[in-house]
């Protein structure tokens, strides 16, 4: 059954789903030159600013200012937007990124503005905090989604939550994938971690979602000091799951591991020698189980991506993944609640690197200069965009081996030198 699923929820391909975007990038920074004034980009950072800039690279390619303008307005719009509606969360978790934050909520009415701005295709609904709770002038999670889908049902939906608890109203139809943030096999292991008693809850949620109209249905496990031990166990509650439902639902259930990796700046300091012994005892008792048991085996290779873990060098060191270009900036957004804007999700715990926070009714210029950052971003490799640091340099990785490659060449119709 691997197929449409996996594509959906863990296939490295589905970068591939927003070529056609990048290529309208692409061909504006070749075009207008951006990738010959990379300092300029650097030293843009204001409304002012832009207009200088316009004005210059209409004198270098010799095109009006206002068609200048025009063609770099493609460079604010994003493949996958990453969503995150709140910050206010239910749980506590020990090692969340957003704890710090002061609980802020992307106001519901400014919502479908943005989005009409960013033109994604597709929206992974998630947060600081819980999307589940989410409360903006009386509207809830619900309202976010129908909203959303009835502005352009065609745009792809996500949601990575804890689901602690499900949301009333119509969003369950609407959501072409789900992921809880399970990360345990016990109620006091669950504790631990996330310092609320809500693991059964969670449980009895995920199957209740098994039976919405949601298509693709995951559980996380973020496997890290706190959980080792209770990899094996957390496989065997879910095969049990699996088991006991019928086919058709049982075929929407997917299991997903992820590492805990250290902060991105401490990340080449990092030394797992200990975990990485425990992972390797843990790992030979869940294959042992496999080579005996073939119902348990087949679930393993068709409902989890278990190999991610068996054929990583290490289990919790990043891989480095060499790249030329930072594609992601091209492809991906990150909106925070308090309307920040990051190219990337790893980079939220730096201010300094936001690209820009927009006003409910933004500027053009304003605009642009959130696209021209993103070009900058995608040009200029720096002591975090780099293979050793970065942890989504897959998405630049793959887009860079699918060129070379020559498959589908026509969608990428870039000269050698552009990428090396």
């Amino acid at each position: 059954m691997r197929n449409d699923l996996i594509n959906l929820l863990r296939n490295p391909d589905r970068v591939l789903n927003h070529l056609p975007l990048l290529n309208e990038k692409h061909t504006v920074i070749v075009e207008l030159g951006l990738n010959q004034v990379v300092s300029e980009l650097r030293r843009i950072r204001s409304a002012e600013d832009v207009q200088a800039f316009v004005a210059l690279l209409a004198g270098k390619v010799g095109i009006g200012v206002a068609e200048v303008r025009e063609r770099l307005g493609v460079l604010y719009r994003t493949g996958l937007l990453e969503f995150h509606i709140t910050d206010v969360c239910d749980l506590s978790c020990i090692d969340c990124h957003y704890r710090h934050k002061e609980g802020a909520t992307f106001p519901f009415e400014g919502i479908i503005e943005r989005i009409r701005q960013l033109s994604p295709s597709a929206i992974t609904i998630t947060g600081g905090g819980e999307p589940n709770v989410y409360r903006s002038g009386g509207r809830k999670l619900n309202d976010v989604v129908c909203a959303i889908k009835e502005f352009d049902p065609t745009i792809q939906l996500g949601l990575i939550n804890n689901n602690t608890h499900t949301p009333n109203g119509d969003w369950l139809r609407h959501i072409n994938w789900q992921r809880s943030s399970v990360d345990a096999a016990t109620s006091e292991c669950y504790q631990k971690i996330k310092r609320r008693d809500k693991y059964d809850a969670c449980v009895e949620n995920v199957q209740t979602l098994l039976r919405s109209p949601i298509p693709y249905i995951g559980v996380g496990f973020l496997y890290r000091e706190e959980n080792i031990e209770e990899l094996p166990d957390f496989l065997s509650v879910w095969y049990d799951v699996y088991r006991e439902l019928p086919t058709v639902i049982a075929q929407k259930l997917n299991v997903q591991f992820r590492p805990i990796s250290p902060p991105i700046q401490d990340a080449a300091n990092s030394n797992w020698t200990e975990m990485e012994r425990r992972m390797n005892c843990v790992i030979n008792v869940v294959l042992a189980r496999a080579a005996n048991d073939d119902g348990f085996d087949t679930f393993l290779a068709e409902h989890t991506n278990f190999t991610s873990i068996t054929e990583r060098s290490s289990y919790f060191n990043h891989t480095p993944c060499p790249f030329h270009r930072c594609e992601n900036a091209l492809l991906h957004r990150v909106l925070r609640p308090n309307g920040d804007e990051y190219p990337d999700f790893l980079l939220c715990d730096f201010p300094e690197r936001r690209l820009g926070n927009l006003s409910e009714n933004p500027s053009e210029d304003e605009r642009l200069l959130i696209g021209l950052r993103t070009v900058y971003y995608h040009l200029r490799m720096d002591e975090f965009c780099n293979a050793s640091s970065c942890r989504q340099g897959w998405v630049s990785a793959r887009i860079e081996r699918f060129w070379r490659d020559g498959e589908r060449i026509e969608d990428l119709s870039l000269p050698p030198s552009f990428f090396f």
